[in-house]
């Protein structure tokens, strides 16, 4: 039961990011935009895996599931975003 309300949440949240693009991009935002807005968000998935960490680290924690969920997502999230940094270099040196 619970593994199908993940998988209605991650859908949930995968149709609200495409809204998010598809309106972003009729609403004329530049690209720099988009890459700032995303930067800020993977500066708060850093931070918020730091501050988890710092709970656990102090002992404020009563379950640590949560301090490896902010964990990971944190390491996923880097991990895309220097997979679009090399995309965007790749791109970059072609067009050159």
């Amino acid at each position: 039961m619970a593994v199908n309300s993940i998988n209605s949440i991650n859908s949930i949240n995968q149709v609200q990011q495409a809204e998010k693009v598809n309106k972003s991009s009729t609403n004329g935002l530049e690209f720099s935009n988009l890459l700032e807005e995303a930067i800020d968000k993977l500066d708060q998935t850093q931070k918020s895996s730091q501050s988890a960490n710092l709970s656990l680290l102090t002992g404020n924690v009563e379950n640590i599931h949560s301090v490896i969920l902010e964990a990971e997502k944190a390491e996923i999230a880097l991990s895309l975003a220097l997979q679009i940094r090399n995309k965007i270099i790749d791109s970059y040196n072609d067009i050159m």
